[in-house]
């Protein structure tokens, strides 16, 4: 074939050899193409005609490369004619994102090949250079170029040969080639493993097994495990509809038992199940095409309408049905006789809640002849079949009133809490009872006694766990305390509660003093429960608290020397004000609060915060003993400073040295974070402590200090082992930048290089030196202005607005009217500073 172009990169001879190989030649013979075979031999046999397009799209490519890199190179013949400083950029760093968050990733041109490749964590990717293009500034994706790295055209870059690199890492790329080759085998073995799920007998099995290995094996090892009495051969494995219909799908006949378990496609995402039969039976054929219904025929020793639990029959009938045919079909199967004076049959239908279930009759005469589909009878529908033996049958169907009752049915699951380990995470619910949802609490709980042998005054019920809400309205029904559908409740021995009367679990608060640990500010004593009435005032509880430590440690204390606060973990929250009722802090059962014991009586409003102030000195990493203070809201850092200098002693000379930061994040804190924190001068700050920086807006808060003038030292072996983060040691062990001095919080900007040849350089030069010239010579000849008022007045080259506030056009003085006081004369001599005057010129 002869392929003509205008181009001088076009090929123009294409030919083809009986050994599949084609030859190209090109009008410029710079450009050579390899041999390429079509892949004979292979599973992909290609025509002629598709190897030739893949060929031609070879040759596009390598032309459009041709011509970008003659392109490259005549730039490059004219860059270099006004000197030898010319760059060629071989990586591009881009980020995407914002400002608080985002991504980073490179782009590197390798020296070898000359083509762009992405590098992106783990993955390496080729790219083009219209993705280098698209890194300048693109505003829907968010990207943008970061960091550019050029180098200088005509250094040949550095090649690195075997012999370049030393002998313990070639060592270390050995072992770790040999590792990576074992890790690959065991990919390779570990993507052979299956797990293939049987269901047998009510019970189900996993079997671990290898893609290569037989059916005939994993029929032995289910024969095996389910103990049944039977040869390979006559038992065969079907796939299962384990979920909701339970249905058999298709087989596997013994005649494949030999082929393994890829090759038929047996997958660990399905289920399959035995089918077994006798030596002179056959098996019965799968019919894809068929139905499969689920038919339960009444029995009134059912104890629950639970589908899962209901015994039922699978009757396979023809898709193409009609009702009346698929009905035959179903009582010929359950051996029972079709007539609609002997049974009633029910599709049952389901709505949102369990409540709204309901039967349909497929009974009716005029839907006889309708097909199964018209009908949306599909494969796995439950079909409820009734006989009708005496006359009250023929009043109301036995399954419309099963399923009546059992709507309102349900049991109670309950723990033992005398058994060992009921009040652990763990709970066992072994015991149950059998209530309705119209059973009232107190009966539900008086059986609840009588099976675990406690009165119903000695024991709590729950609802959801040991740390749920208590149940207290005994006279409710089990349905309007929405326990309708078999709740679960958890029992705990101790007195029960009374309506609008809530269990609060009470510890004391201690300030922490270990010194090492960042995180913890408080320690606590864990007290018994109180009983709080929903209705009580903080100060009330605070009585109480007073009550029981003059009873179990006789200190007799008055509730303003008791702080009350919100515990969430391990760490105090809010605090509760005295004259505020529980109700309004959402009190529920196991609500966690704690209390503190203050050496002074104490007294907060509303705008009162309760936070922790430690001293960091940076020198030697020291954090000081925590302190709590109590600030104001509607302070200024001022106030703030004044606070802590009375705090902290060491301050009283020096408080304009005082600087703070606040922890954002108590959970995770660790005091390497501090070099990254923005500190402020609280002195003389008239910002509120409700703005940024501080925000302190809420009680618990912890709160940072540092004297400014104190530099920042490197931690101790010891020290980074425990408060170490990830920012400190870029700074002192990655950088080695702890003889740096401490960097100021204002950060670098951007610069923008604007690149000129010489010939722009030296024309700007020219045009700077001409506009100093003029400009000289306009000074040298300028007429100064005049010195004060009056010599303003009588200049005639003067001018001024006449609204005096630089409004309106300039005009002379003699169209102003000029207004004089008693001072006129001392006015005269009045600098011209102030006044807007302006040359006509």
């Amino acid at each position: 074939a002869t392929i003509l172009g205008e181009s001088e990169y076009a090929p123009i001879m294409y030919t083809s050899n009986v050994g599949c190989e084609y030859s190209v030649k090109y009008v410029n013979e710079k450009v050579s193409l390899d041999t390429i075979t079509c892949g004979v031999g292979t599973d992909d046999v290609k025509t002629e005609e598709t190897e030739l397009a893949d060929a031609l799209d070879k040759i596009a490519s390598m032309e459009q490369a041709e011509k970008v890199r003659s392109l490259r190179e005549k730039q490059i013949q004219e860059y270099t004619k006004e000197g030898d400083n010319v760059y060629d950029l071989f990586s591009v760093t881009v980020h995407t994102g914002g400002a608080f968050g985002g991504h980073y990733y490179v782009y590197i041109k390798s020296f070898e090949d000359g083509k762009w490749y992405n590098f992106n964590d783990s993955t390496v990717s080729f790219a083009s250079e219209g993705d280098i293009i698209r890194t300048y500034g693109e505003p829907v994706s968010g990207k943008c170029a970061y960091l550019l790295m050029y180098r200088k055209i005509g250094i040949a870059p550095e090649k690195i040969t075997e012999d370049d690199i030393p002998k313990y890492l070639r060592e270390e790329m050995k072992l770790e080639a040999e590792e990576e080759l074992k890790e690959e085998l065991r990919r390779k073995e570990i993507a052979k493993r299956v797990s293939i799920s049987i269901h047998y007998d009510k019970g189900v099995k996993i079997f671990p097994l290898s893609k290569e290995d037989t059916l005939l094996k994993l029929k032995q090892a289910a024969i095996e495990h389910f103990k049944i009495a039977v040869d390979p051969k006559n038992c065969r494995l079907r796939a299962y509809n384990a979920r909701d219909r339970k249905i058999l799908l298709e087989s596997y006949a013994p005649e494949v038992d030999n082929l393994s378990l890829e090759k038929l496609n047996i997958y660990p995402s399905r289920d399959y199940t035995l089918e077994l039969k006798k030596e002179t039976e056959a098996f019965k054929e799968h019919v894809d095409e068929d139905i499969h219904f689920r038919v339960i025929l009444y029995n009134s020793k059912i104890a629950s309408l639970d589908e899962e639990g209901l015994p039922k029959s699978n009757v396979q009938v023809k898709r193409l049905a009609t009702l009346r045919e698929a009905l035959m079909k179903i009582c010929s199967d359950v051996d029972i006789e079709f007539s609609p004076e002997k049974i009633r049959v029910f599709k049952r239908s389901k709505g949102v809640l369990y409540q709204d279930h309901y039967f349909t009759s497929l009974m009716r005469e005029e839907d006889m002849e309708v097909s199964l589909k018209d009908l949306y009878l599909y494969d796995g529908t439950h079909i409820y079949v009734e006989k009708i033996e005496k006359d009250e049958d023929t009043k109301s169907s036995k399954w419309i009133r099963a399923l009546e009752l059992d709507k309102i049915k349900t049991s109670i699951l309950f723990n033992n809490p005398k058994e060992e380990g009921s009040g652990s995470v763990n709970v066992s619910y072994v015991h149950q009872i059998d209530v309705t949802k119209n059973t009232l609490l107190n009966e539900a709980k008086r059986r609840i006694g009588e099976t675990l042998n406690i009165k119903p005054d000695e024991f709590i019920l729950k609802r959801g766990g040991k740390d749920g809400p208590e149940l207290k309205d005994l006279d409710s029904t089990l349905g309007c305390l929405g326990l309708s559908r078999n709740p679960t409740l958890f029992v705990e021995l101790g007195a029960p509660g009374k309506i609008g009367e809530f269990r609060v679990r009470i510890s004391e608060a201690l300030l922490s003093t270990s010194e090492t640990d960042d995180i913890e500010c408080h320690e606590f004593i864990e007290l018994e429960d109180f009983q709080v009435q929903l209705s009580s005032t903080v100060f009330q509880v605070k009585d109480m608290i007073c009550q029981y430590l003059e009873k179990e440690r006789q200190w007799k204390l008055p509730p303003l020397r008791i702080r009350l606060r919100e515990r969430v973990g391990d760490k105090l929250g809010k605090v509760y004000r005295d004259s505020t009722e529980m109700s309004y802090y959402g009190i529920l059962d196991n609500k966690t609060l704690s209390f503190q014991i203050l050496e002074n009586e104490e007294f907060l409003d509303k705008d009162s915060i309760v936070v922790v102030v430690r001293e960091w000195n940076p020198t030697t990493w020291e954090l000081s003993p925590r302190k709590e203070m109590v600030v104001s809201s509607t302070w200024r850092m001022h106030d703030l400073a004044y606070k802590i200098r009375d705090e902290f002693p060491q301050y009283l000379s020096k408080i304009d040295t005082i600087f703070a930061a606040k922890i954002s994040t108590t959970w995770s804190f660790k005091r390497g974070e501090l070099i990254g924190l923005s500190w402020d001068q609280l002195y003389q700050n008239m910002r509120s402590v409700e703005s940024a920086p501080i925000y302190l807006n809420a009680d618990g808060t912890l709160l940072i200090i540092k004297e400014k003038n104190k530099q920042i030292g490197k931690m101790t072996e010891e020290q980074q082992a425990k408060w170490a983060t990830s920012l400190y040691n870029k700074r002192f062990l990655e950088d080695s930048a702890s003889d740096k001095p401490e960097v100021s919080g204002k950060k670098e900007k951007g610069v923008k290089i604007k690149v000129k040849t010489l010939e722009e350089q030296k024309k700007e030069e020219e045009e700077k030196a001409k506009k100093k010239e003029e400009e000289q010579k306009a000074k040298e000849s300028a007429k100064p202005l005049p010195e004060t008022a009056m010599e303003a007045m009588f200049d005639p080259e003067i001018a001024f607005y006449p609204d005096g506030n630089g409004g309106g056009e300039l005009k002379p003085l003699t169209d102003c009217l000029l207004y004089t006081s008693d001072a006129a004369d001392e006015r005269s001599s009045v600098d011209l500073g102030g006044c807007r005057t302006s040359q006509k010129q």
